[in-house]
């Protein structure tokens, strides 16, 4: 929980043109400043910096907001993270909440984890480069076109083929052996006496977190054996399906191309880089994951997967598609020649080849609808069973415009009625969990839905309350009995003294039905690792949802009143940017 003094502090200390000037050159325009935009493909300075209001906003593509916003967008953090990191800058305080000794354990634990994967990976860092026995992984890398400045980016190191080379350089430098094994870079010996290498005659690739920091190590032998890659087992640092191997190292890329590519593997990522396709995220040994794909949400809106043209590969591409298309992104799918992968085919094509095939990948839907009909036959049984395979993915598409479209698409390329395919589709959110019931309607179902959990999360958390109170959240919540409940949390706040659901509650008892609510409205609440970053994606999403509203209300006053006062109008629409 940061105090909203500390927020306001740091906002007033902040210099926007400061902060953007690092990212993108900014030329005065009268009062304003002016650049090309860094969050959309674009050529002509539509990118305005507006010192007196600290603002950003961008005339091409409609981004704008606080200096937080900007560093949230560009460097794809959390609100929290965000103001962590400006308040390091300029040097103000930021008081931590006390931590449980629960806590305290679990985050010394991962520190310690963390420290020890940095010197692993710097011990295999320098004997790649420097170790006599390592010549043999040197010339590997050379054959696979793997040049020094890419390995040095990447931090690629060499674990030579001993069983305590790591052992004792950890023991050396006061790396507890229990360290080492809880890290996955040790592994206990079956005897149960002492502990060995888990990496050994590998190449060896530091796996970062979007911070920077190694979480986790993998390996490749470069001699027969099994198994041939090897990655670092879970940890309390490292989760497989909540990391993609080199996002941190390409997420600018990622953010100035406006999309991306998802392979699988770090040789097929590093293949792709050394050709200058820089744009790229890896999956490690796991199909891709919801939080992979939030992940992906923060730096751009299209990505492309690339899966092996194998039945396993294209099974991937299907199932990886709804999990992007619940986060509002654009997907299409890039197929290579049957027994390519990325590292082979761009060794061999090159990268002009590459982006021809980028190019010409479909969008899912005619991929999914393709595959369905290879996979059912070209007949009337084969096509209706091809779109009943379409209609989990039609369904996850959370906008109902899109959505319309891509019915339409569908019905366009089969023959079918589109009110056919339309109550085809209301049968699936019948028959789907409620989670993807609510997501699927999309609209006003989706922002009620998320307001009801943004109150519900900070019910269940009034100790984030005073991170949120400036925010202006009473603004953005429809229903006034939630409007009431965030107000009394406030008051509570303000009143000083005890600030928890229980105190609340007995503050609400002569508000039966609104103490009822509360109380419904916490139970309903799931639990989460991360509350102030989830409120402040709600509460993001509410903001814009309800903007969104006002600027269609405004516009059909125009519509329905030309007479009235357009430019006013039109002023007023302006402002909610």
């Amino acid at each position: 929980m940061i105090p909203e003094e500390v927020i306001r502090s740091v906002r007033e200390a902040a210099r926007i043109r400061e902060i953007v000037g690092e990212y993108l050159p900014l030329r005065r325009a009268g009062r304003s400043w002016m650049g090309v935009c860094p969050f959309h493909a674009d050529t002509d300075p539509s990118f305005s910096v507006n010192e007196d209001r600290q603002t950003f906003h961008c005339f091409g593509c409609g981004e704008g907001g606080d200096v937080f916003k900007f560093l949230m967008k560009v460097e794809g953090l959390t609100f929290v993270e965000a103001v962590k990191a400006l308040a390091a800058r300029y040097g103000i305080p930021v008081p931590e909440r006390p931590l449980s000794p629960r806590q305290q354990a679990v985050k010394d634990q991962r520190e310690q984890l963390a420290a020890a994967n940095e010197l692993a990976a710097e011990v295999y860092r320098e004997a790649l480069e420097k170790a006599p026995e390592a010549a043999e992984a040197r010339a590997y890398l050379d054959r696979r076109g793997l040049a020094p400045e890419i390995r040095r980016r990447f931090r690629l190191g060499w674990a030579p083929d001993r069983w305590d080379f790591l052992a004792r350089r950890l023991e050396a430098a006061g790396v507890p052996a229990a360290t080492g094994m809880a890290a996955g870079l040790l592994a206990e010996r079956r005897s149960g006496s002492g502990c060995y290498d888990r990496f050994r005659g590998r190449i060896v690739f530091p796996i970062l977190d979007l911070s920077g920091r190694v979480v986790a190590l993998g390996g490749r032998l470069i001699r027969d054996g099994q198994p041939k890659y090897l990655n670092s087992p879970e940890t309390p640092l490292y989760r497989k399906g909540e990391v993609l191997y080199g996002l941190h190292q390409n997420r600018e890329a990622v953010r100035r191309a406006g999309r991306g590519f998802v392979v699988e593997g770090y040789m097929d990522l590093l293949a792709l880089v050394q050709a200058g396709i820089e744009a790229v995220a890896a999956t490690l040994g796991t199909a891709l994951t919801a939080e992979h794909a939030g992940l992906l949400h923060r730096y751009a809106r299209e990505w492309i997967l690339v899966f092996d043209a194998d039945p396993a590969g294209l099974k991937a591409a299907l199932r990886s598609i709804p999990l992007l298309l619940r986060e509002d992104l654009n997907v299409r799918v890039l197929c290579l020649p049957e027994g390519d992968d990325p590292d082979s085919f761009v060794r061999r094509e090159g990268p002009k080849a590459w982006w021809a095939l980028a190019e010409a990948a479909p969008a899912w839907i005619d991929f999914a609808l393709d595959q369905g009909r290879r996979l059912h036959g070209d007949t009337p049984e084969g096509t209706a069973r091809a779109v009943d395979d379409l209609v989990p993915l039609l369904e996850a598409v959370r906008d109902p415009v899109r959505q319309s479209l891509h019915v339409a698409h569908v019905c366009r390329r089969t023959g079918l009625r589109e009110d056919s395919l339309v109550q085809r589709l209301r049968m699936e959110r019948r028959g789907a969990p409620r989670e993807r019931r609510a997501a699927a309607h999309g609209g006003g179902a989706v922002q009620a839905t998320a307001q009801k959990s943004l109150v519900g999360f900070l019910l269940c958390h009034p100790e984030h309350v005073p991170a949120f109170a400036g925010e202006g959240l009473e603004n953005w919540l429809d229903d006034p009995d939630h409007r009431e409940l965030w107000n009394g949390l406030v008051h509570l706040m303000e009143a000083g003294g005890p600030l928890d659901l229980a105190t609340f509650l007995l503050r609400l008892e002569g508000l039966p039905e609104l103490k009822a609510l509360a109380a419904r409205l916490a139970k309903e609440t799931p639990a989460c690792d991360d509350i102030e970053a989830t409120v402040h994606r709600l509460l993001t999403y509410c903001r814009e949802q309800r903007k969104k509203a006002l600027r269609r209300e405004l516009l059909d006053r125009i519509r329905s009143d030309p007479a009235g006062d357009p430019a006013r109008i039109l002023e007023q629409i302006q402002a909610l940017r």
